[in-house]
């Protein structure tokens, strides 16, 4: 069960990023 604890999270940090490094994008387009 912590395995997919573990995943879970990780899948949330990794959401983050990609939400951050896209708004830094659209900023840099637009």
């Amino acid at each position: 069960m912590s395995s997919l604890k573990e995943a879970y999270f990780v899948m949330i940090f990794i959401y983050k990023i990609v939400v951050l490094v896209l708004k830094e994008c659209k900023k840099e387009t637009v």
